[in-house]
């Protein structure tokens, strides 16, 4: 009995499709100029700039440079058709297409539809990251991939300039708010940035925390931070507040004698 229609495998790829994807008609894919109007060389130099920012060879604002420049002229595409094509090539490609020649269209196809990440693309890939490493199903030898894709993409998150404090994963914005609190016996007080974190995170909302948890890893010294914090803290308002408790002493004691 042949399977039903939504049982059926997928239809292989025909090399036809391939050719029409790359306006090419003879020979291998590889040897076309173009993929979707884009010449293949830009292709290979937006793929190369992309593999050599996950490496953390070139930083993510070099990348992102590097990306928009070779895009700009070129001809708009259907990104979920271009990724349609791959995941179709990828799971039913020609039998006769040697390994090595798929495996370089699927990364032309690669750069063709994804441009370099913005900050916001790179949270929703830490979530799916995250979401994989949680999985207890998860293939073991996949295990150190997604660890490492997971420390690249912490590293851009938290990097200089990037908006986003590495100890607590939370935007720097957002700490900066607790910098100065008012104390009710010193009025304007400064406080230490790991006091600040302590109260921004205290304060952060649930969507917040959790958002910032993907980021930051806990360890046995964030454990102990908050009370340290509380202490330098407590240490920096210490003698001001000696000295006013003195000087209201004094005040009060003359009141007294006059």
């Amino acid at each position: 009995m042949g399977a039903s229609p939504a049982h059926r495998p997928p239809a292989t790829v025909h090399p036809s499709r391939i050719s029409q994807a790359s306006g090419h008609r003879g020979g291998t894919p590889l040897a076309a100029e173009e993929l979707w109007g884009w010449p293949v060389d830009v292709l290979d130099r937006l793929l190369e700039l992309r593999q050599q920012a996950w490496k953390g060879a070139i930083p993510l604002e070099e990348w992102r440079e590097g990306d928009a420049a070779l895009r700009a002229g070129q001809p708009a595409v259907d990104k979920d058709e271009v990724e349609e094509f791959q995941q179709e090539l990828m799971v039913n490609g020609p039998a006769d297409l040697p390994r090595e020649e798929s495996g370089r269209l699927v990364g032309r196809l690669t750069a063709l539809a994804n441009r370099a990440p913005s900050d916001e693309q790179l949270w929703e890939e830490l979530a799916t990251v995250a979401k994989v490493l949680a999985d207890r199903k998860r293939s073991s030898r996949l295990a150190a991939t997604y660890h490492a894709a997971r420390e690249r993409i912490v590293t851009w998150l938290t990097r200089p300039g990037g908006g986003i404090d590495p100890v607590t994963g939370l935007p720097w914005s957002q700490i900066a708010r607790y910098r100065i609190v008012d104390d009710p016996d010193l009025g304007r007080v400064p406080q230490y940035v790991d006091a600040a974190r302590q109260l921004a995170k205290a304060d952060a909302s649930d969507e917040e925390r959790a958002r910032a948890e993907m980021l930051v890893e806990t360890t046995r010294w964030q454990q102990i931070a908050g009370p340290m914090a509380e202490l330098n803290q407590r240490y920096l308002t210490w003698f001001p507040r000696l000295i006013l408790s003195d000087l209201w002493s004094r005040a009060s004691s003359h009141l007294c004698q006059v």
